[in-house]
C-alpha cells in the first residue's frame, strides 16, 4: 500500500469509530443540549474525515468502493457477464437414440 492509501484507510476507520461513539453517547453522565452538541459535532467530524479519506484515495479507490459497497449493486448481473446454466441436467439411464 502507498503512503497515500494508508492514510485514507485511516482517515477512514477514524470516522468509522466517530460513528461508533455516538452509541457511547446516551449513556454519558451529561445534560441533554450538551449531549446534542458532541453528536453534531461527531456527525460532522465523521463525515468530515471520510470525505477527506475518500479525496485522499483518489477516483480510482472511490470508484472500486462504489462499485463494490453500493447496495442498488449488490443483486445486479454485471452487462457483460454471459448468462449460462448452472450446470447441465443429467441424461436419463436407457438406451440412447443414436444406439438403438
Amino acid at each position: 500500500m502507498t503512503r497515500n492509501e494508508i492514510i485514507a484507510a485511516a482517515l477512514v476507520v477514524l470516522s468509522c469509530l466517530l460513528y461508533a461513539s455516538l452509541l457511547v453517547l446516551p449513556f454519558l453522565g451529561i445534560s441533554v443540549a450538551a449531549k446534542a452538541t458532541v453528536a453534531t459535532v461527531l456527525v460532522c467530524t465523521g463525515e468530515g474525515t471520510f470525505w477527506i479519506g475518500a479525496v485522499v484515495a483518489g477516483r480510482e479507490v472511490v470508484r472500486r468502493y462504489r462499485s463494490r459497497l453500493w447496495p442498488s449493486q449488490w443483486f445486479r448481473r454485471a452487462e457483460d457477464e454471459p448468462v449460462t446454466p448452472a450446470t447441465p441436467a443429467p441424461e436419463p439411464p436407457g438406451p440412447h437414440p443414436e444406439n438403438p
